[in-house]
């Protein structure tokens, strides 16, 4: 599912407007504006307040090394992942699920988008979807 998220995410945000949001936490974090906490930044598009309270992130101003971590696509994965855990700590079954957590609301696009993403990086998941309903 990390792999899928990452994917879809990516799509969404290209690398240009990721650069963008870069200089807005810098510039927020210049000021020291409580708005950068909810900025969300990196491939994932996990909120700065998540990478701070999961441990990736020692505190939501810009640094150098942060930005590193930021851009990072192991770092990316790893946060993710630790989100995904903090909502779902028995596994994800529903991806209208995933969407809603992770964009802030049901999104029938979202979730199909996800879905779409989540087959490409594992082909087996159509098979497992449609037979998991199954009595």
């Amino acid at each position: 599912m990390v792999l899928a998220v990452l994917l879809a995410e990516t799509f969404h945000r290209p690398r240009s407007r990721r650069w963008l949001e870069y200089l807005a936490w810098f510039l927020l974090s210049m000021v020291r504006s409580s708005r950068v906490s909810r900025l969300s930044l990196g491939a994932g598009q996990v909120r700065v307040e998540h990478w701070v309270r999961l441990g990736h992130l020692r505190n939501p101003w810009f640094s150098w090394d942060s930005l590193r971590r930021l851009c990072s696509i192991e770092a990316n994965y790893d946060v993710v992942a630790a989100y995904l855990d903090s909502w779902f700590p028995s596994g994800v079954n529903d991806l209208a699920d995933v969407a809603q957590h992770y964009t802030g609301g049901r999104s029938i696009y979202y979730t199909v988008f996800l879905g779409v993403s989540l087959e490409a990086v594992c082909p087996e998941f159509r098979y497992r979807m449609l037979t998991a309903h199954v009595d």
